[in-house]
């Protein structure tokens, strides 16, 4: 993701801080999802913001959106009132894989699919950052990223609602 590039700063991780340092009383700590979709390792808030600021989770590896949603549905309490909130650009681009642009062209099936066997509410929050290159270069001072909020209604509304008046006092939001 060009939003993490090492020592620079932009809007993504001032608004990724901001939203997490925010909940930093309701959960100490951030599950990083590997690019399978996997659940790779959680980190404390501290951790993660070095690890945001330094440029530790650049990858240019494919992200896989609907395995994460997956992994993230699967490992969802909702009964205890857990939210869950994935951030992501949603840019998907089957790097290696067998027929790239078929599996582009059903993306978006597939992630329609995780959502509606889910069951619960989902809410996703547009937000927009500027964007940089491998050199740290700004080439883009709109792009768009989003947060993905999973669980119980009305869990999922006060989240959406915080997280959106956090962005929109910034002028991030979308």
């Amino acid at each position: 993701m060009v939003f993490f590039r090492a020592n620079k700063p932009t809007q993504f991780k001032s608004d990724v801080w901001n939203v997490l340092s925010s909940f930093s009383s309701l959960t100490p700590n951030v599950t990083i999802l590997t690019n399978d979709g996997s659940k790779g390792t959680t980190l404390p808030l501290s951790d993660f913001r070095t690890n945001m600021n330094t440029g530790a989770f650049v990858s240019s590896a494919s992200t896989k959106v609907p395995l994460m949603l997956q992994t993230i549905i699967d490992n969802l309490d909702t009964e205890a009132g857990e939210v869950a909130v994935l951030i992501s650009d949603m840019k998907y681009s089957p790097v290696g894989a067998a027929a790239p642009s078929v599996l582009m062209s059903q993306y978006t099936t597939d992630i329609n699919g995780i959502i509606g066997r889910f069951g619960k509410a989902i809410s996703i929050i547009g937000a927009i950052s500027d964007y940089l290159d491998k050199g740290g270069n700004e080439i883009s001072l709109r792009s768009p990223y989003y947060f993905i909020v999973l669980g119980n209604q009305e869990n999922v509304v006060e989240i959406r609602n915080f997280i959106s008046l956090l962005l929109k006092k910034k002028s991030h939001l979308v």
